[in-house]
């Protein structure tokens, strides 16, 4: 009885025992299957987050202050991410901002789109000009070339638009190669994700350095004639600037672009700056340009291009969007509204035009049939005073 017993306990310990191993092996296979399921389904879930895109990016010559520099009005997630570049130039004083649009002495053409605009302005007591062109290549990026006399120097700046002061919303830094600019702008209330921004040179830099705003940038120039940050790669930079000259090619050339990885974008502005590749895409934008442009010829030839390089017949005042536009483009004046009078009061202008054609081309008649009057009473009076056939 007790081996009886003794089997039969063991047998219940037996039986308890396989019971808790099923218990545990089950419970393994259920941590696998979740584990199976986390793995599985995540690039799944991955793949349907959405990525961080731009709902629209309009570049162009749209700050007042700026004649010779570029606007980059992005917005994306609803909300507005501005950055801007301009340049300033250096001979016996700096030059920049406002100080700029009575130095200018080429507007130059302005495509609509943007694919080639130029503009050239004086820096004295140099007379010959510095020349800037750019041409926007996509959505997002813009190259460009400076032409001066060897060895000008030139300061390219970057500043945010919209009185931003830098720190929590946004700011400016210089790259370790010092030949960039990176910039970075946040998002309200969203912390996945910030908008980037690079400018980058092709020359080695002179000077550099961050500011927090461009009125401290430009009494640096002003007062030592070289950018010297004392606060370089402070989160708290509105405004940042690279120093460099031209070139023996008389020529310096940038690239400005917009993203999301500043890494991204220092490889792509670095591929468009290799040599030659600029100055390629800008010789064919403006050669399709001009080809397409109106012209004109016989009496009224040059007038258009006389007409487009005033400074004053290019700026407009855009109530729509608070902004007045340099280089204003055909495209923006599309854009504006153009009252019409009622069309009865266009009839009763044109009969009143007719009415006064009339009396234009009466007087026109009469001014004309006294002059010949004159003439003949001059050659009458000339003949009776020389004794008649003799004259």
């Amino acid at each position: 009885m007790s081996n009886r017993r003794r089997i039969g306990a063991g047998g219940a310990g037996s039986a308890k025992g396989g019971q808790a191993a099923r218990r545990r092996a089950s419970g393994c296979v259920c941590l696998v299957t979740v584990l199976a399921t986390v793995v599985l389904t995540a690039p799944a879930n991955l793949a349907g987050q959405s990525q961080p895109k731009f709902d629209s990016v309009a570049i162009g010559a749209s700050d007042p202050q700026a004649w010779n520099g570029l606007v980059f009005l992005a917005r994306a997630r609803q909300q507005p991410l501005n950055f801007a570049l301009r340049a300033g130039s250096q001979s016996g004083t700096f030059l920049d901002g406002n100080e700029i649009f009575n130095a200018v002495s080429e507007v130059g053409p302005h495509a609509p789109d943007g694919s080639y605009c130029r503009m050239s302005w004086k820096n004295l007591p140099r007379e010959a000009p510095v020349t800037l062109e750019w041409s926007r290549i996509d959505e997002r990026t813009v190259v460009g070339r400076f032409t001066a006399a060897q060895n000008f120097q030139l300061v390219l700046e970057t500043y945010f638009t919209d009185g931003l002061q830098g720190g929590s919303q946004g700011f400016y830094t210089i790259d370790a190669s010092k030949q960039a600019v990176a910039g970075e702008r946040f998002f309200d209330d969203v912390f996945d994700a910030s908008v980037r921004f690079v400018v980058m040179v092709d020359r080695p830099t002179i000077g550099s350095g961050v500011y927090p705003s461009l009125r401290q940038l430009r009494d640096n120039m002003n007062g030592s004639g070289r950018l010297v940050s004392g606060i370089e790669n402070d989160s708290g930079s509105a405004t940042a600037g690279l120093e460099f000259v031209t070139g023996p090619a008389e020529s310096a050339h940038f690239v400005a672009t917009l993203g999301w990885s500043q890494d991204n974008l220092v490889k792509r502005a670095q591929s468009l700056l290799e040599a030659g590749k600029i100055d390629a895409i800008l010789r064919q934008k403006s050669e399709e340009y001009a080809s397409r442009r109106p012209r004109v010829t016989g009496l009224f030839e040059g007038a258009a291009e006389a007409i487009g390089n005033s400074m004053f017949w290019n700026t407009l005042y855009a109530p729509s969007s608070g902004l007045i536009f340099p280089s204003i483009s055909r495209r923006q004046i599309e854009d504006l509204a153009t009252p019409f009078p009622p069309l009865t009061e266009q009839h009763r202008i044109v009969a009143k035009v007719d009415e006064l054609m009339v009396l234009c081309e009466e007087l026109e008649s009469r001014l004309y049939t006294a002059a010949t009057t004159r003439c003949q009473l001059l050659e009458a009076s000339l003949r009776e005073a020389l004794g008649g056939d003799a004259y």
